[in-house]
């Protein structure tokens, strides 16, 4: 109950915000939305409406898949490059991209519920207009049958006779829409006008019935004789088989009577400052436009534009975001540092290779170098970090990074170590005389090493991926990679 009252409280301050953007008077309605005039623009205006929100969604979906696997090469290119300059950069990148998926997924989950039920309204609504057009497209009548009675009860107080006609409105295809012209090309731009919209325009739904019809009767004399069907095109019952007779009731003719739709706008989007709400009478009904009007109200105060692709960006359009300033700051060891929005935003610029740089040259067209040469039981993938972020190659990928990683660390840990002890080792074998050095210094009688001296190893690590330090992995570490996934 506390989710959804969150929920509606959203959407109000989300519609609130609508009416402060866009103050228009009713004189100032959308063009798309004064456009709609009659069935075939109001097809079109719902036409542009779903293919709106259609095209939305699937923008979104399709961003969403694109970052997830830039993530993934991203992590690759991370790990990589990790104790680098560009290992720095990469994993902000990694983080940048993975905070752009999170708030993409955010934007579907919000959406996926208030779009599926407009679409379904929209789909419903235009079905309705359809049916309506078919079922009033109507043609020459066709009689059927045509036979005198004599009820116990008919219109007269006096004996009568009674001739029934049965008879059938034939069903023509209607006409086509036309797909261009004044009214219609405006109809269609009712998804760029989306946020100007303030009432539903549409036919009213007094007018989704059977079309009226015009019944012409012609009666002569008393028809007290036999039925003549064919005779008078099964249209009427006389006293004999020709237009002579001097007796006869029949129907002369049954149209339908043409139709006019005009649409209204009767249903506004917004009361107040709120989204419309609909009363339960009125969403029970089959057909209404204020159930269509409240959806499409929600719907539209919804964020769906997708996050822009890291690729096409430059440092400049990044280092403003203070979010990337202070990850660019962690990403440097300086996380415990204080320091002035300036300095972080500088930092950005720095890992990244300037304001101007081109994050496409400079970080991701390097990354389809093939430079991965992974021994993967008994085959060996040959690869490079853009490749191997598909789904096949990743698990390995990540694998063979994370133990070359691993290699380098220890590595290092034990060059630091033998420098450390060589050093200590050099201090311990100087006399009291010789114990004056930067690096050491004498305690009672004896020379060691001095505190907080800091130990430059010298040494540096550099693993090739290809060539000699490919090495073959094995099902453990895989499995070791998927649990690090999940």
């Amino acid at each position: 109950m506390a989710h959804t009252q969150h929920k509606l409280k959203r959407t109000a301050i989300a519609c609130l915000t609508l009416v402060i953007l866009f103050p228009f008077t009713k004189a100032q309605e959308a063009p798309s939305v004064s456009a709609v005039t009659d069935l075939c623009s109001e097809l079109t205006f719902t036409d542009a409406l779903a293919q709106h929100f259609n095209a939305k969604m699937a923008k979104l979906s399709k961003n969403s898949s694109k970052l997830e696997s830039l993530h993934r090469v991203l992590s690759l290119a991370a790990m990589q490059k990790q104790g680098s300059a560009d290992g720095k950069a990469y994993n902000l990148l990694a983080a940048m991209t993975g905070g752009k998926l999170r708030s993409n997924l955010a934007k579907m989950q919000a959406a996926t519920a208030p779009v599926a039920k407009l679409l379904k309204e929209l789909n419903t609504r235009r079905g309705q207009i359809q049916a309506l057009r078919k079922m009033t497209a109507t043609e020459q009548t066709a009689y059927e049958s045509a036979e005198t009675t004599d009820p116990n009860n008919n219109l007269f107080s006096s004996a009568g006779h009674q001739c029934k006609v049965k008879f059938r409105l034939q069903q023509s295809k209607p006409d086509d829409c036309p797909s261009n012209g004044n009214n219609i090309d405006k109809a269609k731009q009712a998804a760029s006008e989306i946020t100007k919209i303030k009432q539903y325009h549409g036919i009213a739904a007094s007018k989704f019935a059977l079309p009226q019809n015009a019944v012409d009767i012609v009666a002569k004399g008393t028809p007290t004789n036999g039925t003549h069907n064919t005779e008078f095109n099964k249209k009427a019952c006389a006293e004999h088989a020709a237009k002579a007779a001097t007796a006869g009731v029949g129907i002369f003719a049954v149209k339908a009577t043409e139709q006019t739709y005009q649409a209204n706008a009767d249903v506004a989007l917004l009361t107040g400052s709120t989204c419309a709400s609909v009363t339960t009478d009125e969403d029970k009904k089959e057909i209404t436009k204020s159930r269509l009007a409240n959806l499409l109200s929600v719907a539209r105060q919804l964020d769906l534009e997708p996050e822009p692709e890291l690729p096409m960006l430059k440092a400049s359009g990044l280092d403003s975001d203070p979010q990337i300033a202070e990850a660019a700051w962690a990403a440097v060891g300086k996380a415990a540092i204080k320091a002035t929005g300036d300095d972080k935003k500088n930092t950005v610029d720095q890992l990244l290779g300037g304001k101007e740089a081109s994050l496409k040259d400079k970080f991701f067209n390097p990354l389809k170098k093939a430079d991965l040469n992974i021994a993967l039981n008994e085959r060996t993938i040959k690869s490079n970090i853009q490749a191997a972020a598909d789904d096949e190659q990743f698990i390995a990928a990540l694998t063979f990074l994370a133990v070359e990683a691993g290699q380098k660390h220890n590595e290092a840990s034990k060059a630091i170590t033998t420098q450390t002890e060589a050093k200590e080792e050099d201090c311990k074998t100087k006399g009291k005389d010789e114990c004056r050095s930067e690096k050491c210094e004498l305690k009672g009688n004896k020379c060691v090493e001095k505190e907080g001296v800091k130990v430059e190893t010298g040494v540096k690590t550099n693993i090739n991926t290809t060539g000699s330090h490919s090495f073959v992995i094995n099902k453990a570490p895989l499995l070791f990679a998927f649990l690090l996934l999940v």
